[in-house]
């Protein structure tokens, strides 16, 4: 993976752990459409009242000279999304998660693998559509296996190679596959990104506002992300959990 989309990633996964901080009702985000399911910021799907956990997969494909650069991530909770319950050990396709943040002696509020990245350089992988969940259980959280083998959907899209930071942008895109919402970004990776969801649609128009809030003009480099997410509700000993897949693609501009 060459620097640019190592930066763009690291940038992305910033974007999506300050989301999954906020609860819906952030000035910045855009809601379109009739959303049978709330949503939080960066992709990070609030789940319908009573279920009893949530486990994402998530593909971050970086699109950039014409190849595609392709990192997964998981996600995890249990019992309550900022509070999550302990469920000993859990594992996505074999990758561990865990609740540590590296280096720092805090805690996230749910399970995640990016720590490993982050502090060790493993990877998890995640090849098709196949993701295997193991659950150890621990407490009130029965342990359970679980493979979610429903297709990522998936977005095609392209940015223009430069962009006004005082003028509205328009992005047609394409989706494929089975989705329930689709969750577009922009940002420069030093402010607040906008992000406007939607449960259907061909295009995302972010405004004037939007765009000037999101970048700076003369050269500021700038994503653009459409990110498809499939949710997928399974009974598992009594209760109901939610399969997530969400697929990620990113591409960058610069302003003039």
């Amino acid at each position: 993976m060459n620097k640019l989309n190592y930066l763009i990633y690291i940038t992305l996964l910033t974007v999506f752990l300050s989301a999954c901080k906020k609860e819906p009702g952030n000035t910045n985000v855009t809601s379109s459409g009739s959303n049978p399911v709330s949503q939080a910021l960066g992709g990070s799907v609030s789940i319908p009242s009573g279920a009893a956990g949530a486990l994402y997969a998530i593909n971050n494909n970086v699109l950039s000279g014409g190849s595609t650069t392709t990192l997964s991530s998981a996600y995890a909770w249990f019992g309550n999304y900022s509070t999550t319950l302990q469920a000993g050990a859990v594992t996505c396709n074999t990758d561990t998660l865990s609740t540590s943040i590296p280096l720092t002696g805090y805690s996230y509020p749910w399970y995640e693998s990016e720590y490993s990245l982050l502090s060790s350089g493993t990877q998890l992988i995640i090849n098709g559509n196949a993701v295997s969940w193991i659950v150890q259980g621990s407490g009130s959280v029965a342990g359970f296996t679980y493979t979610d083998n429903s297709v990522f959907p998936t977005a095609t899209f392209t940015v223009p190679a430069t962009i006004s930071s005082s003028a509205a942008l328009t992005i047609p895109f394409s989706i494929s596959g089975q989705y329930d919402l689709i969750v577009c970004s922009l940002t420069d990776g030093t402010r607040t990104p906008v992000n406007i969801s939607m449960t259907s649609g061909s295009s995302v128009t972010f405004t004037a506002a939007q765009v000037s809030g999101a970048t700076l003009p003369g050269g500021d480099n700038v994503t653009v992300q459409i990110m498809p997410i499939n949710m997928n509700p399974s009974a598992i000993g009594g209760k109901t959990y939610y399969f997530v897949k969400q697929n990620a693609f990113a591409q960058t501009t610069t302003t003039q």
